[in-house]
Order: structure tokens, then C-alpha cells, then sequence
């Protein structure tokens, strides 16, 4: 077995360690949270409302360490709830690599994971930017029900689009080619977190409608999102879960008119 092959195989096994002290972080950050900033705003907890976590980032004083505070715990979020979701990907990246020695093939497949995550990552800054203008939390009190109800309509008409029906797979991504350089890597990395973020931004959009690191809403789009893309059946749960969406949002939506 070469290096390669004994760091892939390594490499697929760890993907499940890493998104296991993503979730403790998450889960066990508020200690460190408050050390660093401070009781000057509401601890997020296990159940964080709306608006709680853009909050840290964009008020309070704490400028650009705030932004990156708030960066950073996404990263976490994308880590536990993307993860699980992408190793088939990772490793097939791995698997169908083609560069010479080990050291470059570990360094190529490294950029790639990381080029990926690094994109999710950035997509943070979109709820940020919604919160410097309207606060998440203002729209979330104001609106009620209809809040809340517009969200899952959202969620069903992606769930019904030509964009999840994309959903990319390590096929439609790579095919049969081998990948050759660190630029290649970084350029693989990209599309398929271009792709990744297309197909599954309305379930991380609803994250952040429902509260931003909400441990309990995170464990349930994680499964969603899980059954959509590692189930034999994933296209038939999405099909799904756009229904039960749907059914959610007008019954909200209908909540707000009655």
C-alpha cells in the first residue's frame, strides 16, 4: 500500500472525527464565548434564537474580531453539518488523484477540502451583511409566524428546482480525470463548493432564519441534508422534505392572515 493510499484511507476515517469536534465545539463554545467577550449580549446555548449569533458579529463593539468570531463558528456549523455530506466527494477526489509523488498528491487533495470549506465559509458573510441592515432578530419579532412561514416556502421551491436536482456528485464533478496540480485542486474545490452551496443554501439559509448554531435545528437539517445526499433514495427525500416545507410554510404564512 503506498502513502497515499494509507493517508486516503486514514483521511476517509477521520472525516467522521473531525465532524465529531466540530459538534463538541459548537456545543461546549459558550464557556469560551463569554470569556472573550464578555455577558454584554445573550449566550447562544443550545437553542439560540434568530439573529443571536449575526448579533456577536456585527454589534456589541467588537468589530472585526467579531467578524471573525462569527466566520469562525460558521466554519464550525458548515464543518458538522456539510461534512457528512461531502466525504464520498473527498475521497473520491482522493481516490482519483493522479499526481506523482505522495507529498504533492496529499498537498492537492488538502487544497481541495480546504478550498471547499473556505467558500462555505465566506457564504457567512451574506447573513451578516442582512443583519448590518435589517437585524435578523427585529425581522424575526416584527414578522411572526409570516417570518418564518416565507423561510420553508423558500426551502420548497428549491427543493423543487433544476438547481437541487444538480446536486453534485463526485461523477458529474470529476468524471474519469485525474487531477495533476495544486491549481487544479484549488480550482476543483471551488466548483464543487460553488455547486455544493447552490444545492444546499436554502437548508443553511433556513439555519440562519431559525438561529444561527440552534443545536437542535442543526441536528435535524444535518438528517435532511444527509438523507438528500447519501441515501440511494436522495432525490425522492428532497422531493419530500420540499413538500412537508411547503405544507409548513402556508400554514404559517396562513397563521399570520387569520
Amino acid at each position: 500500500m503506498t502513502v497515499l493510499e494509507r493517508w486516503t484511507r486514514r483521511h476517509r476515517d477521520g472525516y467522521p472525527t473531525v465532524t465529531l469536534l466540530a459538534w463538541a465545539a459548537l456545543v461546549l463554545h459558550d464557556p469560551i464565548e463569554q470569556a472573550v467577550f464578555g455577558h454584554d449580549h445573550e449566550p447562544l446555548g443550545l437553542l439560540s434564537g434568530p439573529g443571536v449569533m449575526e448579533s456577536i458579529g456585527t454589534t456589541h463593539g467588537h468589530g472585526i474580531v467579531g467578524v471573525g468570531h462569527y466566520l469562525g463558528m460558521w466554519g464550525l456549523m458548515i464543518v458538522a453539518m456539510i461534512y457528512p455530506t461531502s466525504t464520498a466527494v473527498f475521497q473520491w477526489y482522493a481516490d482519483r488523484h493522479g499526481r506523482g509523488t505522495p507529498t504533492e498528491a496529499i498537498s492537492d487533495v488538502t487544497t481541495f477540502a480546504a478550498t471547499y470549506t473556505l467558500l462555505w465559509v465566506a457564504v457567512g458573510v451574506v447573513p451578516l451583511a442582512v443583519n448590518v441592515v435589517v437585524p435578523i432578530s427585529s425581522l424575526a419579532t416584527s414578522g411572526g409566524p409570516l417570518y418564518f412561514g416565507v423561510a420553508f416556502l423558500a426551502v420548497a421551491t428549491v427543493q423543487f428546482s433544476p438547481t437541487k436536482r444538480r446536486c453534485p456528485t463526485p461523477v458529474t464533478l470529476f468524471g474519469d480525470r485525474e487531477y495533476l496540480d495544486t491549481v487544479t485542486a484549488v480550482r476543483s474545490g471551488w466548483e464543487f463548493g460553488r455547486q455544493d452551496s447552490g444545492s444546499c443554501g436554502a437548508w443553511m439559509g433556513l439555519m440562519v432564519v431559525v438561529g444561527s448554531m440552534n443545536i437542535g435545528w442543526m441536528l435535524l437539517i444535518t438528517a435532511a441534508m444527509s438523507m438528500e445526499r447519501t441515501t440511494a433514495r436522495g432525490q425522492r427525500w428532497a422531493d419530500r422534505f420540499g413538500v412537508l416545507s411547503a405544507a409548513v410554510g402556508l400554514g404559517l404564512v396562513g397563521t399570520w392572515f387569520l
